[in-house]
């Protein structure tokens, strides 16, 4: 990857992973075994740090790997305990579970990369732990009292599917069966609560993890039922405004659907968990929407998560006001950032049944063995999301036949596709462009894109106002650059922008791009704005940058009658009739469909 995404890519594992304290932060209350609370997410560490091993084979990341992973399993007790905690706090002790179920991901993670027997043979004994320490234990209760504040899901974030994980890799079922009885992953039926009051049931997180256990479960059992709870939550999201112009969810780590967009807004976890649900359900649906719902959350909330070096990372990424930095490198969204970012290479492609289909466009490589066991190597090159001209090449032994799946955003109403020189028509089925033929070495693909700033409606608290985007980027502003002058060209007082009348014009216009590790080029907005009293015209200028400018804190403006808007693409139709919030059921005969 040599586009934006393998920039982010890099600048994680070379500027944030290796500059970790390993030793000392992750490896050495494991190493103590003292604590009596706290977390530190070192398997969700290692799962990241094993991934960006293995694909960039880098000898200092593979020393790391080494390390990491031997001095982790001298950790582990003769019972097979490979945790933090004091004899006397685990298990029953908030977070302990879901320390130790990530580290057993983690281990898992090593053996499938590495085939590390040491590593597996850990996973298999930690494994063992946790079913003797919980096989007469409800999990509702094991919290120590704490049952009326957390619930249930969250308690036990990632057990599930670590321990089903482990029976794929032992052919092991008593681990599949305690999900089955004892976390009733089968009949797990939640609603969608919204904000975080008394016990906290709307996690948004811990909600689409557990979805993605059942997806695990549906994917060796393909019972239906399965899907509901997935179906659900992505229902919310856009058909009752669960989801924000960025691409993200939840206020405080909750569900919300007011379009809010200040405060404790879009964390990093429920951010990263929400791409892996898209990639799953683009897979089974085959529906360009859930790749264009991955790609709009990653250029935009994942991206803005991390500062441009990517050596700090955000906890919450609101739209609206300053974001912070989180202040460890120890925690959830530290190591769930990591982790999503050193699976980005495996959601680019997907190959299946002689279908090579394109789910991000992005500067690289793949090669698939075809049915006549040749490889087939597909370069694609391209600036994009910067501009939409995406080229392919094709390299083959000898001719073949196979499709190209090439994805048209919903965002973009004109497309060209021409392969060595000639322009095609091709219909659109449900968001691709899917390209049957005998293909020879050196064919050459050229997808063009037309990429336009628009104007997009708000909605709920955003009601009346407009995002700009470009492409799958959200553009933001700084309140402090923005120029007002009265119409006779007198400045006005720079605080005035923090409360902007509404836009009576206003026209977006493209500046050149001078850095290349941004997501697009800047903009400008100009416009006219009345004063309160209408006695006052004010001409308007702000500078936008794409959306991960790390300086953003204005990323919506109010806009009059008169102002052209389009609809946010993402979202349901119903729900942007008018610009009330409006909460709509989900029907669970939308799986069916």
């Amino acid at each position: 990857m040599r586009g934006q995404i393998g920039q982010r890519y890099e600048a994680t594992w070379r500027n944030n992973l290796l500059k970790l304290d390993w030793d000392g932060e992750f490896l050495k209350p494991f190493a103590e075994k003292t604590a009596t609370s706290g977390y530190v997410g070192l398997g969700k560490c290692v799962d990241a740090l094993v991934r960006f091993t293995a694909m960039t084979q880098d000898p200092t990341l593979l020393a790391l790997r080494t390390h990491v992973i031997d001095t982790m399993l001298k950790c582990q007790t003769p019972q097979g305990y490979l945790g933090l905690y004091a004899p006397k706090a685990r298990t029953m002790q908030l977070w302990d579970i879901h320390e130790l179920a990530y580290v057993l991901w983690g281990l898992l993670t090593d053996w499938a990369y590495f085939q590390h027997k040491p590593s597996r043979s850990a996973a298999i004994k930690l494994g063992e732990y946790l079913l003797k320490q919980m096989a007469d234990v409800d999990p509702t209760q094991l919290l120590n009292g704490d049952q009326d504040s957390v619930a249930q899901e969250l308690n036990i974030i990632g057990l599930d599917r670590s321990l089903l994980a482990l029976t794929q890799v032992t052919g092991d079922v008593r681990y599949q069966n305690y999900v089955v009885t004892k976390l009733k992953i089968e009949t797990w039926d939640l609603p969608i609560v919204l904000e975080r009051h008394g016990k906290i049931e709307g996690h948004a997180y811990a909600y689409l993890t557990r979805c993605l256990a059942q997806l695990d479960l549906y994917e060796q059992t393909k019972n239906n039922e399965l899907l509901k709870q997935t179906r659900q939550a992505m229902f919310f999201l856009v058909h009752s405004l669960g989801l924000v112009i960025t691409g993200s969810c939840s206020i405080s780590e909750c569900w919300h659907d007011d379009q809010r967009g200040n405060g404790e807004l879009a964390e990093t976890c429920a951010t990263a968990y929400l791409i892996r649900v898209c990639a799953r359900l683009l897979r089974y649906d085959n529906d360009g929407k859930w790749a264009d719902l991955m790609e709009r959350t990653i250029y935009n909330a994942l991206f803005a998560a991390q500062s441009s070096d990517g050596r700090k990372i955000r906890y919450y990424t609101p739209f609206e006001g300053p974001r912070q930095y989180y202040d460890t490198d120890t925690y959830c969204c530290p190591n769930n950032y990591r982790r999503i970012v050193s699976e980005l290479p495996d959601l680019i492609y997907d190959w299946q049944e002689q279908i090579l289909q394109v789910n991000l466009y992005e500067t690289s490589a793949a090669c698939i063995e075809l049915a006549d066991g040749q490889q087939a190597t597909i370069e694609q090159i391209t600036n994009y999301p910067s501009d939409g001209e995406i080229n392919f090449y094709i390299e083959l032994d000898h001719d073949a036949c196979f499709a190209l799946r090439l994805r048209q955003p919903r965002w973009c109403d004109d497309a060209h596709l021409i392969i060595n020189g000639e322009l095609q028509k091709v219909a659109v089925e449900k968001g691709f462009l899917t390209i049957f033929r005998t293909w020879q070495s050196s064919d050459h693909v050229r997808l063009t894109l037309s990429i336009k700033p628009r104007l997009v409606q708000g909605l709920a608290k955003q009601a009346g106002k407009v995002a700009v985007m470009r492409g799958p980027v959200v553009y933001c502003a700084q309140a402090s650059q923005i120029n007002i002058k009265n119409v006779d060209g007198k400045s006005s007082a720079v605080d005035q922008a923090h409360d902007l009348g509404a836009f009576t014009s206003l026209v977006i216009q493209e500046l050149p791009q001078t850095q290349m590790d941004l997501s697009g080029p800047p903009l400008v907005l100009k416009g006219q704005v009345d004063s309160p009293d209408g006695c006052q015209c004010y001409e308007v200028v702000i500078p936008l940058m794409p959306y991960p400018d790390p300086d953003g804190d204005r990323t919506y403006f109010k806009v009059g009658p008169t102002v052209a808007v389009v609809r946010d693409h993402l979202l349901a139709k119903e729900v942007q009739q008018d610009s009330r919030l409006k909460r709509h059921h989900f029907d669970p005969d939308a799986i069916k469909t």
